[in-house]
C-alpha cells in the first residue's frame, strides 16, 4: 500500500475544498496542500451547469474555479478520480479508494453532496436525469438537443432553471411542483406569484399541487401519473428535487452530525468534534449569527465563506466572520437575489 504525507488534506474538489485551498496560500501558508476529489475535472463551479454549460454556450474551461495551472502555481497537489475511503481522527491518516494512504496534520471535509434520487427514476436509465455533475450536464445537454420536450420534477431553483435552458433550447417544458406555490420556503407569497406569471409567460406548463404517484419510463418517453390520476408525458424526465448531503465518510469517522438537517457538525471556525479536523460546504452544519439557528446552507456564498473560515484557522491568520446567507438564481430572464 502507497503511503503519502501532507500538511493539510482537502477531502473533496469543489466550492469549498478548491477555495480553501487557495485561501491558503493567500494566507501565506507553506505546508503541503493535497486536494483529492472523486470526479475527473479540476475543481469547478457549479451554478453553469444548468445554465451556459446546459445551454452548450460554455466549455468546461469556462467554469473551473481556477485556470488549469494555478494548482501548480500555487504548489496544490490534486489527486483527481479518486475517492477517500476512510478517515483514522487519531491517527490522522486517510485511506483512498485505489489503496494509498495518507497522513496529515490537518483535514478539511468538503464532499458536498449528490442530487436526491426520486423511486421509479433511475439515474441510470434511458431518458430519465439527474443534474450535480459536468457528466450529468453534457449528457443532458446532449439529450436536449435529440429530443422535443421535458419534463421536470421539482420547481425549486434548479428546477426552474433547467426548465428556462429547455424553453431557450426550443423544447416544451413541463414543471411539476408538488407544494401550492413557487419557492414557498424562501419568497412571500407576492413573489411567488409574480415569479409562477413570469414562468407560464415563457411557455412553461406549471402544475403546481402537482404530486406524482407513478413514473413509467419506456423506449418512446416518460409518462407520469399524478395523485389526482391525471397523466403527464414527455419525451424525457429530469428530477430536480433537491439535495442527499455526503456525510458518510464523517459518520464512519465518528464525527458528530446534526441531529435535525444531518450536516457534520461544526463550531468556529469549521472545527469538527475531532481535533484537526474541519468541515465546510453543503455538508456541514454550523450556528450562523444572522439567524441564530444551526443550520446547513446549500450556496456558492457559504461555501466559499466557510472555506476562507479554515484556512485562516490552519494558517493561524485572523479572519472575517460569517455574513448574511444569501442565494442567487438566473432564470426566464430574471436574477432573483434572496437574503
Amino acid at each position: 500500500m502507497a503511503s503519502r504525507d501532507t500538511d493539510v488534506l482537502i477531502v473533496g474538489a469543489g466550492q469549498a475544498g478548491a477555495s480553501a485551498a487557495a485561501a491558503l496560500r493567500d494566507f501565506g501558508y507553506p505546508g503541503r496542500i493535497l486536494i483529492v476529489g472523486a470526479e475527473q475535472a479540476l475543481p469547478y463551479e457549479r451554478p453553469p451547469l444548468s445554465k451556459a454549460m446546459l445551454a452548450g454556450s460554455g466549455a468546461v474551461s469556462d467554469i473551473l474555479i481556477h485556470p488549469a495551472g494555478f494548482h501548480a502555481e500555487k504548489g496544490v497537489e490534486t489527486l483527481l478520480g479518486v475517492a477517500v475511503s476512510s478517515l483514522d481522527v487519531q491517527g490522522r491518516t486517510a485511506t483512498l479508494s485505489d489503496g494509498a494512504r495518507t497522513t496529515w496534520r490537518h483535514c478539511l471535509i468538503a464532499t458536498g453532496g449528490q442530487a436526491r434520487t426520486v423511486a421509479g427514476l433511475a439515474p441510470d436509465a434511458a431518458r430519465v436525469h439527474y443534474l450535480r455533475t459536468i457528466a450529468d450536464a453534457l449528457r443532458l445537454r446532449e439529450a436536449m438537443r435529440q429530443h422535443r420536450s421535458v419534463l421536470v420534477v421539482g420547481g425549486g431553483f434548479l428546477g426552474l432553471e433547467v426548465a428556462s435552458t429547455a424553453r431557450t433550447l426550443g423544447l416544451s417544458a413541463t414543471v411539476l411542483e408538488s407544494a401550492d406555490r413557487l419557492l414557498g420556503r424562501v419568497m412571500p407569497p407576492a413573489l411567488s406569484r409574480w415569479l409562477r406569471q413570469a414562468v407560464c409567460a415563457a411557455g412553461v406548463d406549471l402544475r403546481l399541487d402537482a404530486r406524482c404517484e407513478a413514473f413509467d419510463v419506456h423506449a418512446d418517453g416518460v409518462v407520469v401519473t399524478l395523485a389526482s390520476g391525471e397523466t403527464v408525458s414527455a419525451d424525457m424526465v429530469v428530477a430536480a428535487i433537491g439535495l442527499v448531503r455526503e456525510v458518510g465518510l464523517a459518520r464512519r469517522a465518528g464525527l458528530k452530525i446534526h441531529p435535525g438537517n444531518g450536516g457534520i457538525a461544526v463550531h468556529e471556525p469549521c472545527a469538527t468534534s475531532a481535533p484537526g479536523v474541519y468541515a465546510a460546504g453543503d455538508c456541514s452544519s454550523q450556528h450562523h449569527p444572522f439567524v441564530d439557528a444551526e443550520i446547513r446552507l446549500e450556496s456558492w456564498q457559504n461555501a466559499n465563506e466557510q472555506a476562507r473560515l479554515v484556512a485562516a484557522a490552519i494558517a493561524g491568520q485572523p479572519a472575517a466572520t460569517l455574513t448574511a446567507p444569501w442565494f442567487w438564481s438566473d432564470h426566464f430572464g430574471a436574477n432573483l437575489q434572496i437574503p
